[in-house]
């Protein structure tokens, strides 16, 4: 199978040099970056961040945390909070194993509006809420260890069942490839920890809005195989 790969001029690497020259290697959550990431590049760092920020070349998210502009955007360009902060959680624990997740996830599906200024984000191990005062957003870590991630297949019959870990899909933006939580598997976490997922109240309105069209068989093979098997039950109202 033929992958499609981005014009060298386009790639993360190309990018970076053309800001920071060949002396230093792209961040690992690379457009997103840190202050401390240009120390192999100058040592002028702060001058370094203001000649760019006066170019339209970075926006600042943060303190000590940045973000690489991307190519042609338009002046009024700004950083899309969810997609910063799925790089931040990467940034820590690479590209497989952090997700959007809660509210956020079911924003991302189209089921509701943003959950105000946060943005909920799943990672292995429990990291300290990050406010972003560049972007008027706070991220909300949430620790979940995972011994493995799902996907959706590519017809309505789901896969097996896993031991353990969510279903995942995943959304193209202008700064990264975001991971969130399937249909399913957002319902079903919505149900199970509503106030940790940033919704209360609403969590059964939201949740029910997410799997209106979804098969009820698929909803049970999910629940059961991801740990969901009373949360399924809340948003059913039957016994699983």
């Amino acid at each position: 199978m033929r992958v499609a790969r981005l014009p060298l001029r386009d790639s993360p690497r190309a990018r970076w040099t053309r800001l920071a020259g060949w002396a230093s290697q792209a961040p690992l959550s690379f457009p997103l970056f840190a202050t401390a990431d240009l120390s192999r590049a100058t040592r002028t760092p702060q001058g370094w961040l203001a000649e760019r920020r006066r170019e339209g070349a970075i926006a600042t998210v943060a303190p000590g945390l940045h973000v690489v502009v991307p190519r042609d955007a338009d002046p009024e360009w700004q950083p899309d909070p969810v997609q910063v902060a799925w790089l931040l959680a990467a940034r820590t624990f690479g590209a497989v194993w952090p997700y959007v997740s809660g509210i956020s996830a079911a924003a991302l599906h189209g089921v509701c509006e943003p959950w105000g200024r946060e943005v909920h984000v799943t990672v292995p191990r429990q990291m300290r809420d990050r406010d972003l005062p560049g972007i008027s957003a706070v991220v909300r870590f949430h620790q979940r260890h995972e011994s493995r991630i799902g996907w959706p297949p590519n017809n309505r019959i789901p896969a097996r069942p896993a031991p353990a870990g969510p279903v995942l899909d995943t959304k193209p933006g202008d700064l990264c490839t975001v991971r969130y939580t399937s249909r399913i598997q957002t319902a079903l976490d919505l149900m199970h920890s509503p106030e940790r997922s940033g919704v209360g109240e609403s969590a059964l309105a939201v949740a029910q809005a997410l799997i209106l069209d979804v098969p009820t068989r698929d909803v049970m093979t999910t629940a059961s195989g991801q740990r969901r098997k009373r949360a399924y039950e809340r948003l059913r109202g039957v016994r699983a």
